[in-house]
């Protein structure tokens, strides 16, 4: 249903916009009015061609390269709707402005006041976007920050935590070597430990092989932690049997023990250090639908005293689970960011921030900390701008 309005909101802006660029379009000449009908509705045939895969196919594509074309192509379509969305957003403000010209008996708004503008704009947009496909998506950046606890043990005081989280191995089909640099970068910083938080793969275990060698460099003395995401259980194919999808999910959790992690799913180590310990708990894909909700924290250690750092890929969880349960330090991932926004100095708009306020991040709720990792893949639109992939670097500190 989705869909069907969505495609109805374009084919309405193509007629707005076709009645509305009519006086300039019969200015050209009839071998440029050929050639802009011809692009026209080449642009038009290609979105309504993007959104019929995405309809009939949602959930179908079984091969990951294929998945992974699909999103270049998703950007294209994202791109176009810019132009078309201005295109159709300052048509609509001439009508408006027209209305009150004739009110003031003034002439009407000439035709430039759309086209300059809109265009001016989309190409300053899609310019932006085009950056973030080419550049942004690969510009790797390290965010530091030192967080101090009461009740830290003292032998954890300068312990350093690095996380990574939401690869999603599919979308770098073709471009393998282009994440190598976040080993390296994450090796430099000489973690104590490691963690991820979450959506090694898009949907199936055999986007994982050809990154095992470059993850198994990745060493820390206290060793390499993981937790599953919503998009490591497979629920984003539709498989023919069940026995399909339970081999699938078999191969993701052998992939991340192949990659040198250690799934967490609903349980808890120690990580020790001098006489002193912490307890370090990972839970399954907790999170509000339509995503996976099967997580929860061990009865054993909500009630264990030990300083506890909680691995969970969706914020929500910490909010509904681990703030009451009082745990100090939460890492997640799940949102990317949004992976496109608008950076004002250090402030980052998004409207999707109102619908869902965990994006990127430190939050605090009464004594509980959690940070919201943006993640290093990307998932329909093929980049980032202003949103960069992140290696997070944390530093524990015992507050005097």
């Amino acid at each position: 249903m989705f869909f069907l309005l969505f495609l109805l909101t374009l084919c309405l802006a193509d007629v707005l916009i076709i009645r509305g660029m009519k006086p300039l379009y019969k200015a050209f000449t009839r071998r440029k009015r050929r050639l802009i009908r011809r692009i026209y509705l080449g642009t038009c045939l290609y979105m309504a061609l993007i959104l019929l895969l995405a309809l009939l196919f949602r959930y179908r594509i079984s091969s990951y390269p294929w998945l992974a074309l699909y999103y270049y192509g998703f950007s294209v379509f994202v791109m176009l709707c810019v132009v078309k969305v201005l295109l159709t957003a300052f048509l609509v403000l001439r009508v408006l402005g027209n209305v009150l010209q004739g009110w003031l008996q003034r002439p009407p708004l000439p035709l430039s006041v759309v086209w300059v503008p809109a265009l001016f704009l989309s190409l300053v947009v899609n310019v932006a976007l085009l950056w973030g496909m080419l550049y942004g998506r690969f510009d790797y950046r390290v965010e530091r920050l030192e967080l101090s606890f009461e009740d830290l043990p003292e032998a954890f005081d300068g312990y350093q935590i690095v996380q990574i989280s939401d690869t999603h191995l599919g979308s770098w089909w073709g471009i393998q070597g282009r994440l190598s640099p976040v080993m390296d970068i994450v090796q430099g910083l000489g973690p104590d430990l490691i963690v991820f938080t979450g959506d090694l793969v898009n949907n199936q275990g055999e986007e994982i092989s050809r990154f095992m060698e470059m993850f198994r460099t990745l060493k820390a003395p206290d060793g390499q932690y993981a937790v599953p995401g919503n998009h490591d259980y497979g629920r984003y194919f539709r498989w023919k049997h069940p026995e399909d999808s339970l081999r699938n999910l078999q191969m993701i959790h052998d992939g991340y023990a192949a990659c040198g992690f250690r799934l967490l799913r609903n349980e808890a180590v120690f990580l020790s250090r001098g006489g002193d310990s912490l307890m370090l708990i990972g839970t399954e894909n907790g999170s509000r639908a339509p995503f996976p909700d099967i997580a929860y924290i061990p009865s054993a250690a909500m009630h264990d005293r030990h300083f506890k750092i909680l691995l969970t890929h969706d914020p929500w969880f910490w909010r509904e689970k681990a703030v009451p349960a009082g745990i100090p330090l939460t890492l997640s991932g799940h949102s990317h960011g949004f992976q496109v926004s608008l950076r004002l100095g250090q402030k980052i708009l998004n409207p999707l921030a109102r619908f869902y306020p965990y994006s990127s991040g430190l939050f605090r709720e009464s004594h509980s900390l959690m940070y919201v990792n943006r993640g290093l893949g990307w998932i329909g639109f093929a980049g980032r701008l202003s949103v960069f992939p992140e290696i997070t670097q944390i530093i524990l500190r015992k507050k005097n």
